[in-house]
């Protein structure tokens, strides 16, 4: 009996292990790569296990009946899950496989240049297998959030030790040796991800701190406690560690987004002011404790510089680490002519790119595609740009931004319409969108997974919903 039971529960237990790896790995694993095997990276085996899970669990629903491709024939007909949602997604998805698979290829950048770029993307086919497993009771995202939030707080903890530790030494190397120990425990089969400093300041930024975001999502959508309050003081010291203005402009744009929603749509009963107070007072006493103890009253110096412009300096190329300390007298100085530089580099960038997008105007050049008059990145990466909406204009044209627009109006409106529960959603939708107007986030793994998980919650959502509304007796 014992052993019976034992091996009903092991098809669960398995699944539980690789959601747990997978989802893990794509939080706290950095670039993908710490963990190589052959010249495989961990991320695509885990993503592989994963699909391969969901794909099994499909299997042995429409084996036992629980799920079947028509109507008639068993509980649940596939096609029959599927709402405007799903449909609108699907196609999006579609009008957007024209720019990796047909223009590149007649555009001279490739179709192979295109794939590397939107290869991320490929989370986002997750929704379909996922969703109806949720659907037919296979899975319940809710049971997932725990983890989620788990992962989160390990994220919001690596991004203050590492901060602290390049604090204590002084030594701007010190998250190098970090990564090099993961290496050596690995036997060598890791690749570190680009550890980049400014001059004079410590900084913790990686592709990863995009999920810090995530963090604020979930304050929003739970109850306040103490550990609510623990977990989102924990995201914000990591978010202003990271000394990362886009960062915070997703953040405050995304929430003043959702509270514009609300008021728009009557939906004021759903702001809780009481943790709207608490959430802002920790949020300036936080920063002015940060500002003069870890920081060294450079928070707000680096806010006063966001917009400045009109350097004389030559852009610098390559990592600036710290060898012996801080410079407590350039540091001010570094720090204006640095925001100088980068916002330069941003008008440069924008030019060169709507210069060739003149080039192209309607449907752009494909995803993968950049300006030779200036390249962001090595050749390996030519297409990363800083700036997100010239460089889609190049990639994707008048017509593919036009698109993406109407894409997001949609969201927004389902949201308004059917699924006014997941509002919170936006939140993250939006924050995503500015963050990557000035860092090239947006079609990598953070953003394309919490988009994953903001599609999900919305259509789950709007299930909710509608049960809800056809449960009312009608007079």
């Amino acid at each position: 009996m014992g052993r019976s039971h034992l091996l009903k529960k092991m098809p669960r237990l398995l699944l539980t292990v690789i959601t747990t790896l997978f989802i893990g790995e794509l939080i706290l694993g950095y670039n993908g790569k710490l963990l190589l095997v052959g010249e495989i990276p961990v991320r695509v085996l885990t993503y592989a296990l994963f699909l391969a899970a969901l794909c099994g669990m499909l299997v042995h629903a429409a084996a036992t009946k629980k799920l079947t491709w028509v109507h008639g024939d068993g509980e649940a007909p596939m096609w029959g899950m599927l709402n405007p949602f799903d449909l609108v997604l699907a196609l999006f998805l579609l009008f957007n496989a024209i720019w990796v698979f047909i223009i590149p290829a007649f555009s001279g950048y490739g179709v192979e240049m295109a794939v590397q770029q939107v290869k991320s993307t490929t989370l986002l086919l997750l929704y379909f297998p996922l969703l109806i497993l949720m659907r037919i009771g296979y899975i319940r995202l809710h049971r997932a959030e725990p983890l989620i939030k788990f992962c989160l707080a390990g994220l919001a903890l690596l991004h203050i030790f590492l901060y602290t530790g390049e604090k204590i030494y002084g030594d701007a190397t010190f998250a190098i040796h970090f990564f090099e120990t993961l290496r050596s425990l690995t036997l060598g089969h890791s690749e570190r991800p680009p550890v980049m400093y400014p001059m004079n300041y410590f900084r913790i930024i990686y592709p990863t701190s995009l999920y810090l975001l995530m963090i604020f999502y979930f304050t929003h959508k739970s109850k306040l406690t103490p550990r609510t309050c623990l977990f989102y003081l924990l995201g914000l010291t990591a978010l202003f560690l990271t000394l990362t203005k886009s960062l915070w402009m997703g953040l405050l744009f995304g929430f003043l987004f959702l509270l514009l929603f609300y008021f728009r749509n009557r939906m004021k009963g759903r702001i809780h002011y009481k943790k709207l107070v608490v959430c802002l007072s920790l949020a300036v006493v936080s920063g002015y404790i940060l500002n003069a103890t870890l920081l060294d009253n450079y928070l707000f110096t680096r806010i006063q510089n966001t917009f400045a412009v009109n350097s004389t300096s030559a852009i610098k190329e390559g990592d600036i680490r710290i060898q012996e300390g801080v410079n407590e007298e350039l540091r001010f100085t570094d720090e204006l002519e640095g925001a100088k530089r980068a916002n330069d580099t941003r008008l440069v960038q924008t030019r060169a790119l709507l210069e060739q997008w003149r080039e192209s105007p309607w449907i752009g050049f494909g995803y993968g595609s950049y300006t030779e008059n200036l390249l962001r990145s090595s050749m390996e990466q030519p297409y990363l740009y800083e700036m997100l909406l010239p460089s889609l204009l190049l990639q994707i044209g008048v017509v593919g931004v036009a698109g993406w627009a109407a894409f997001f109006i949609f969201i927004v409106w389902f949201v308004k319409n059917k699924a006014a529960e997941a509002a919170g959603a936006l939140y993250l939708v939006v924050a995503i969108i500015v963050a990557s107007q000035f860092n090239p986030f947006i079609l990598g793994a953070p953003s394309m997974s919490m988009l994953l998980y903001c599609f999900l919650t919305i259509r789950m959502a709007a299930e909710t919903q509608d049960k809800a509304k056809s449960s009312i007796p009608r007079i």
